[in-house]
């Protein structure tokens, strides 16, 4: 067997055979396709490694929970990616996945003549793998000399870009910031604000807390709004409509120190002995990939911005900021820690509410709250869910406490029901957030467009995290068929027939409409599917002809068959969107004390 590294210059001597790739993004394994051509026939592993990766999650989760109780007293612990434990923003799950994969065909006899691992983290690991199997290297992975003199070049790099970036903030930071007034209990709302969440007219449109800020203000709140950025960078123009805005914005530029920059990049780096070692998992050496993990999250953007978003509560109490509520969106990802951190800190007296407004799939173990993260205090003090079924879910560990809350965002579901009469044979594609991945399934589905399906358009659905542009060129094409859809989500789904969609949180929304779903099952990296609680609501699809299969069966459903599909998705409805109530809506702020003068 041949073992390559994805990035590596070296090809295969042989003429051709059975190859198979092993990679996070699909762009390598299309590369490495082309180059080389039709001589080698690729074994698709993407099925093998979903279901490895649904026997390794709860291994996994107890083994990231036993790191976290050895690291957690170390904030910089909490900004890392090994403790989010994030399958859609870090690898290293996916190569656990990989590995397991990889010894079972070893030990089955099933390996392939060539397999092409992206990274070299992933080619050292995989090969110590197949040598514990018994199974010889025809050519182990070449040695990488220069590597960690790269690894070393890249962070540099981003530290140079991230102070250049901080210099930039302080030089245009305001001589004197919002002022705070004292004598009425406040609250803090901490949510993401993209460039169209601030309509021409001025109007602050919240994404994912619809109404509640004006809503608290109704129950005799001063609410400021934490306006967290998306990729620790803002651009100028949202910044100054923000400054000027009626709406009580707070901006972390305005209110760091030089001191918070220079402490940022101090944990990024001490990130590179985080975790500094850790036991197999299910007999796996995770050594190799950590030591790959280790480089990727000293200069991760998102580690950076959290470790600024920890430091910020405690510039707004220096500014004389004393919240008595603060909300804020979670997911248990980094930043939202980093929140909680700082929020206990700066405020110890404070109530803390995360909302917790996503169907976590199976495997994507980040939005659980766990015992060591409410120990070290990386946790909101209690969690509103907007489902029955997400409270079921963050409540098994008995973390903290867990209650449930109006759905905000998922306020139109009941007020947009499907018809039981045949739709126009639509199909909408809804993309996920990641650019990458959104790239891949729109290569996946080009194929599907010329096939013989029903479907007369095809309607394209971005994610709003990037520009419908920047989908363009990272793709390199378009297909012809495919239009895109500049509307909202809601809209999107009125007049559609069926919805593909893969990565996306949109699935369960056309569920709860009746809609037949299809996901498109990944290339590369892992499949994320949060129906998969339900049966076969939404199948993951792996060829161009499940996918054209699954299309055509959608479109000749009967009435019968649709009224089946509606009525279910009126249960999903009901067990994972709380409606918007006085009662539901109280749950925000219910455990803080009555409204004093």
């Amino acid at each position: 067997m041949i073992l390559l590294r994805a990035r590596g210059r070296s090809g295969p001597a042989a003429s051709g055979g059975e190859w198979a790739f092993l990679g996070f993004e699909a762009a390598q394994l299309f590369r490495w396709q082309r180059r080389l051509g039709p001589g080698w026939s690729r074994v698709d592993l993407s099925g093998e490694i979903a279901q490895a990766s649904a026997e390794l999650a709860p291994l996994y989760a107890d083994w990231i929970e036993r790191l976290d109780q050895r690291y957690g007293s170390d904030p910089d612990w909490w900004m890392t990616q090994v403790s989010e434990k994030n399958p859609l923003a870090s690898p290293l799950f996916y190569q656990l996945c990989a590995l397991k994969t990889l010894r079972l065909r070893a030990r089955e006899n099933r390996l392939p003549a060539l397999l092409v691992c992206d990274g070299a983290g992933l080619a050292q690991a995989a090969a110590a793998t197949l040598r514990e199997a018994g199974r010889a290297l025809d050519a182990p992975p070449a040695p990488r000399p220069l590597g960690r003199a790269l690894d070393a070049a890249k962070l540099l790099v981003r530290s140079a870009q991230f102070a250049a970036r901080a210099a930039l903030a302080l030089a245009q930071r305001p001589a004197k910031p919002a002022a705070f007034r004292r004598g009425k209990r406040s609250a803090l709302l901490a949510t993401y604000v993209h460039e169209n969440s601030i309509s021409p007219d001025g109007r602050f449109n919240d994404r994912y807390m619809p109404g509640l800020r004006e809503r608290l203000e109704q129950e005799g709140y001063r609410t400021f709004v934490l306006a967290k950025p998306l990729d620790g960078s803002r651009q100028a123009a949202l910044v100054r409509r923000m400054r000027r805005n009626d709406v009580a914005f707070l901006l972390a530029e305005d209110y760091l120190e030089a001191s918070d920059y220079a402490a940022a990049l101090l944990g990024a780096w001490r990130s590179l002995a985080l975790p500094a070692e850790a036991p197999p998992l299910d007999g796996l050496d995770a050594g190799p990939l950590l030591a790959s993990e280790r480089w990727r999250q000293a200069r991760s953007l998102e580690g950076l911005q959290a470790r600024l978003t920890r430091r910020i509560p405690g510039r707004l109490a220096a500014a004389g900021f004393s919240p008595t509520l603060t909300i804020s969106w979670f997911e248990g990802q980094k930043d939202d820690k980093a929140l909680a951190l700082g929020l206990r800190e700066a405020f110890p007296e404070a109530d803390h509410a995360g909302f917790l407004s996503m169907l976590p799939g199976p495997t994507y173990l980040t939005a659980i709250p766990t015992p060591a993260q409410a120990r070290a205090g990386a946790l909101p003090r209690r969690l509103v869910c907007c489902g029955r079924h997400q409270a079921c879910l963050a409540s098994r560990s008995g973390a903290i406490p867990v209650s449930i809350g109006a759905a905000l965002r998922y306020a139109y579901l009941w007020r947009q029901e499907k018809p039981v009469a045949a739709p126009e044979p639509v199909a909408l594609v809804v993309l996920p957030s990641r650019l990458w991945e959104a790239a891949e399934m729109i290569d996946a589905l080009a194929p599907v467009t010329s096939m013989d399906t029903g479907v007369r358009r095809w309607r394209v659905k971005p994610h709003p995290d990037y520009p419908a542009e920047g989908l363009r060129r990272r793709l390199g094409h378009w297909p012809r068929a495919m239009e895109l859809f500049s509307g909202t989500l809601s809209q999107a789904l009125s007049d559609c027939a069926v919805v593909l969609s893969a990565g996306s949180g949109a699935a369960i929304e056309a569920a709860c409409l009746g809609i037949p779903i299809g996901l498109v099952g990944r290339q590369a990296g892992l499949d994320y599917n949060p129906l998969e609680w339900f049966g076969d609501l939404a199948p993951v699809l792996r060829s161009p002809e499940e996918i054209a299969q699954r299309l055509r069966r959608s479109l000749a459903l009967g009435e019968p068959e649709r009224e089946a599909l509606r009525q279910r998705g009126l249960e999903l409805r009901r067990d994972c969107f709380e409606p918007v109530s006085p009662d539901s809506m109280r749950a925000f702020w219910s455990s803080h004390p009555a409204a004093t003068a």
